[in-house]
């Protein structure tokens, strides 16, 4: 995984988190209940014990959605291991792994270390907003590896329920634009 330091696509990427309600200053202090559906059923389907929709809005990841026993919070891009995904993966828009900890570019983490946590399947596919910017991921994870074959079954489900999450954010943001005097990006 590589970094971005490109000002003009931050500039572009901040400005598509915006539009879409999904910074943090856009945020309402709950959880978004509809966005937190698409977590439930990323767990569901690949059998982890965690799943979530962080977005990186500046110098934070901000989980703006959760499956059950994720809870909603919000910490620093340099700790996410969703920014490292957004800010040009080389494996593309969907990762997987099967034990973080034996990852080369996860092992330091602190969510793998156990700083923050003791992450060790993970599986993210980038959320990539209608100005071809990435706004964030889904992502699944388990405290306890798994063999690289259930990751990459986990990163499978998520391509096409992370292609659904973006049509329903489009579909929400259309009619924001369509009524922004409308309540504004709530589930």
């Amino acid at each position: 995984m590589t970094g971005v330091d490109d000002r003009g696509f931050e500039a572009r990427r901040q400005a598509s988190v915006h539009a879409y309600g999904l910074a943090l200053a856009d945020r309402p202090a709950d959880p978004d209940d509809e966005l937190s559906k698409f977590a439930s059923l990323a767990r569901r389907y690949t059998g982890t014990e965690f799943a979530a929709i962080n977005v990186i809005d500046g110098e934070f990841q901000v989980r703006v959605a959760a499956a059950p026993r994720a809870p909603v919070s919000l910490s620093a891009r340099s700790a996410s291991i969703c920014a490292q995904l957004i800010y040009g993966s080389s494996d593309g828009d969907v990762f997987a792994t099967g034990d973080a900890s034996q990852h080369p570019d996860l092992r330091f983490n602190p969510w793998v270390t156990g700083e923050l946590g003791r992450l060790r399947m993970f599986a993210g596919a980038v959320l990539v907003g209608r100005e071809d910017v990435p706004l964030g991921t889904l992502c699944v994870w388990s405290d306890e590896p798994s063999s690289e074959a259930d990751a990459a079954a986990a990163a499978d489900v998520l391509a096409p329920l992370s292609q659904a999450l973006i049509s329903f954010l489009d579909a929400r943001r259309m009619l924001h634009e369509l009524d922004p005097a409308g309540t504004p990006f709530e589930g």
